[in-house]
């Protein structure tokens, strides 16, 4: 399960860094007992780095320093968002 936290992290696209990012991770969707789903918002400050996100392969990496894979993101109201789903 990744962090539920609003903070700044780094987005990656394979090894490559693509860009700074502010993040907001909820707290787990309600369960039906299967995978956990997460709603992130990301918030990027360029905008030449939004349509970069829209690849596949993306790797947020979060306050503390761990990594997480995440879906490509899709663009609402100027924010991108995704969900992730992990095992309890």
């Amino acid at each position: 399960m990744l962090p539920v936290e609003k903070a700044k992290g780094q987005i990656f696209l394979h090894d490559k860094f693509l860009c700074d990012v502010e993040y907001d991770i909820s707290e787990p969707l309600k369960s039906t007992g299967g995978p956990q789903i997460q709603h992130i918002t990301l918030t990027v400050e360029d905008e030449h780095c939004a349509p970069l996100l829209a690849a596949y392969g993306l790797t947020l990496v979060v306050a503390d320093g761990e990594c997480f894979a995440i879906p490509r993101p899709i663009m609402r109201q100027a924010r991108l968002e995704c969900y992730v789903e992990s095992q309890p």
